[in-house]
């Protein structure tokens, strides 16, 4: 199986309002951030500190494939965990992340869009106020905390915002309520509708990248 790894980091600071719940403070690296995205404490669940902010979707694939989470929510039952953005200054590319992690778990085809649901509606509140939500499912072939090997992913792209990547994971007990863990995970975090002068820059920046390389 052909394994791209193509993730994209702007060097240029994306200005994001600052998320007033202390647990979420290393998801933006310092109080002092200005990030345009709001977060809340899931209700029901409790902050694991001891969990990995990183983990590789498929430790036996090549090159290694991470995903960055700042902060971890477990269920009182155990039987999920939610893994909040760990957004600091960069954007992720859809195209290299959500591919990449789908190949990962070993759906190598080149068309992968029928596996992806794709949201743009008129209103978007009910997907964090984002412009376009994608949603998809993975079978991790080593469970994350040897616990959870069920996986719903989020990604989420507002213009002039930073990209947001959010995971639901789940027992197989879990699994059965995905829908709801999704929907209480996209109910916790919120984008604003502030733009700056340099985060239209970088957004004008990423569009002109992706003219060249369409697969960005």
């Amino acid at each position: 199986m052909k394994f791209k790894l193509t993730i994209m980091f702007l060097l240029a600071w994306v200005p994001l309002t600052y998320a007033q719940i202390e647990n979420f403070d290393k998801c933006y690296g310092s109080p002092k951030s200005t990030v345009d995205v709001e977060l809340k404490v899931p209700c029901g669940f409790n902050a694991i500190d001891s969990a990995p902010s990183t983990f590789f979707i498929n430790p036996e694939s090549s090159p290694y494939l991470s995903s960055w989470h700042g902060n971890v929510f477990q269920s009182v039952d155990s039987n999920c965990v939610l893994l909040f953005p760990k957004l600091y200054s960069s954007i992720l590319s859809y195209k290299g992340q959500v591919r990449s992690e789908l190949e990962a778990v070993g759906n190598d085809r080149e068309n992968i869009s029928d596996i992806i649901t794709t949201v743009v509606n008129e209103d978007m509140s009910t997907y964090c106020n984002a412009d376009t939500a994608y949603i998809y499912r993975l079978k991790l072939p080593q469970p994350f905390m040897d616990k959870y090997s069920h996986c719903v992913g989020i990604y989420l792209r507002k213009y002039a915002h930073p990209a947001i990547l959010m995971k639901v994971m789940m027992t197989d007990e879990g699994l059965i309520k995905a829908d709801n863990y999704v929907k209480l995970l996209l109910s916790c975090v919120k984008y604003g509708n502030t733009t700056t002068a340099e985060s239209i820059k970088v957004e004008e920046w990423l569009e002109d990248s992706r003219r060249h390389n369409p697969n960005l």
